[in-house]
Order: structure tokens, then sequence, then C-alpha cells
């Protein structure tokens, strides 16, 4: 409990990526945008460095899920079809961005300064957690636009809608005090993907299958239905 509470006061208002910087992204797009007035205000410009990352970060994981399949003989035997092969480099970006972004959205839990206000305040750590979660979305719109003949319209219209949310979210920045209690819903999303493996793979024993998918079950119905619905 110390270290989330130590955790919690490290990142309670300051972003993480604060000093982060990109090669030409301060001599050269920074510049570019304020001289055409596209973007004017810092903290979008901050925003748009953590979602240069994130997508960055999240495609990355993606490819790397295409390295190990070519590196594991077992599961490439197992996703014969381009199909499946692309769905398990999806499930790895969505597994690992469930993990960092409850584990990030943490510090905004009753957060004394966005407590202030719960529709208009906001930090530098929020804004950051937000563009994060935007990130991912924008990744995901993008993949599932370009592999619609795959997974179908729905994921693709999914994306756009939590895109266009968080969007306003981040631009236009209010109600980050309510940004981490949405984003906790990810919490089930390892234990889907676990059961996905577990499915497609013998590499879980059923002891292990049954007890996933017992929590998984418990989770997705307290925390996306009982507490989604309060």
């Amino acid at each position: 409990m110390d270290l989330i509470a130590q955790y919690r006061k490290k990142f309670s208002y300051d972003s993480p990526l604060q000093h982060l910087d990109y090669p030409l992204y301060s001599t050269h797009l920074v510049p570019y945008l304020k001289n055409n007035h596209i973007v004017t205000q810092d903290t979008h410009l901050e925003s748009i460095k953590v979602l240069l990352f994130g997508v960055t970060l999240y495609h990355t994981i993606f490819l790397f899920g295409g390295i190990i399949l070519r590196l594991t003989n077992n599961f490439q035997n197992k996703l014969k079809k381009k199909k499946a092969q692309t769905d398990f480099c999806i499930r790895c970006v969505s597994f690992i961005q469930s993990i960092l972004i409850v584990t990030i959205s943490i510090p905004c839990l009753q957060n004394e300064h966005l407590a202030k206000d719960h529709i208009y305040a906001t930090t530098p750590y929020s804004s950051f957690v937000a563009a994060m979660a935007l990130s991912y979305f924008i990744w995901d719109t993008l993949v599932s636009l370009f592999y619609v003949g795959y997974f179908g319209v729905g994921f693709l219209v999914h994306g756009i809608v939590s895109t266009i949310v968080f969007t306003i979210g981040v631009f236009h920045p209010y109600i980050h005090y309510y940004c981490p209690i949405f984003l906790l819903f990810e919490i089930s999303t390892p234990f889907l993907n676990v059961r996905w493996i577990g499915l497609k793979f013998d590499v879980l024993s059923e002891l292990f299958k049954l007890v996933n998918n017992a929590i998984l079950m418990l989770i997705f119905f307290f925390v996306r239905i009982c507490w989604g619905w309060l």
C-alpha cells in the first residue's frame, strides 16, 4: 500500500513525459504548428507529443507481435491464416495497453487537484493519461481501417467513436476527474486476451484457464456492468 501511495503522490500533478523531446519536434514541427496557427496552446503541443509517443509505442508492440510469431513455430503453426496472425498482434497491443492504461490511471483516482472541479479541472498528468488513451484509439482506428476486410465495420466504428470522445477530452479538456473511472473498464481486457490464448494454444493448464475465466466474468460483471451502471 505504501508503494501505491508513493506512486500516486509522485504522479499527482506533473506529466512523466514533460521533458521528452523528439528529433525535429521542437525545432521544426512545433514552430510550423505555431506559425500556421494550427496549434497555439502549449498544453495541446504537450498532448501531441504524448500522442506521437503512444502511437509509436503501440505500433512497435504490434510489429513485435509479428516477430514473436515468426520466431515461435508453435504459435505460427496454430495461426496459419493471415487474419488470425493479425488478430494475435492486435491482442498483444491490447493486452499491454490495458495494463498500462489502468496502471497510469491510478494517480488520477480521487486526485486532490481534479477533485476541485469534477468537470473542468485538469492536470498535466491527467492530460497525459487522456492523451495516452487517445493515442491507442487513433492506432486502433487506423489498424481497423487497414484490416476492415478481416474484422468488419464494427471495430472501425468503435475506434472512430472512441477517438472522437477522447479527442474532445484532450484538446477541449474536461471531465478528467471521471476519465480514469471509465478507463478502469480495461481491467478485464488482459483476462479476455489470456482466455483467447488458452483457446488457440495448448500452453495453459485447465486449472489456470478455469481461474482466469472466473476472474474475467467477475471483473466484467462488477466493473463494466455494476460499476459502469453506477
